[in-house]
């Protein structure tokens, strides 16, 4: 469990294998592990500002840098065009406001923007995230 002040982040248990039965479920899974990648960005850079003692969030051109080629920057939270298919996108606004994006294999731009300073999410994935926020 990681901790921030008002929020609790809670991993909840993962399957070790799961097969589609249809285009739908083939779906499903590709967005579910990919928003499984932008919660795992969001929990490193947060991290990362923590450890550093820092309220702001490191910069998108540090994290970019450091994953070495699997995030990359996006110049604003909607930033046409969404990052490039496989690879994370990662916007801060220097401050506590963050937002990650990634494709789906349908060609869907996955987002989840976080304003720590007022506790506020918006994304277009909630059904992915139901389990993990209390």
């Amino acid at each position: 469990m990681v901790s921030r002040p008002g929020a609790r982040l809670v991993r909840p248990e993962r399957s070790l294998v799961a097969v589609p039965l249809t285009q739908r479920g083939a779906a499903y899974l590709d967005e579910a592990m990919k928003v499984e990648q932008l919660n795992a960005l969001i929990l490193a850079v947060g991290i990362l500002a923590d450890r550093r003692g820092q309220r702001a969030f490191p910069s998108a051109q540090e994290i970019a840098r450091r994953s070495r080629g699997e995030v990359v920057a996006l110049p604003s939270p909607e930033a046409p065009p969404p990052p490039p298919p496989g690879k994370l996108g990662y916007f801060t606004d220097g401050g506590r406001k963050l937002a990650v994006a990634m494709l789906s294999r349908l060609g869907r731009r996955l987002f989840i923007e976080y304003d720590a300073d007022t506790n506020t999410l918006r994304t277009n994935v909630h059904e992915y995230l139901g389990e993990g926020i209390d």
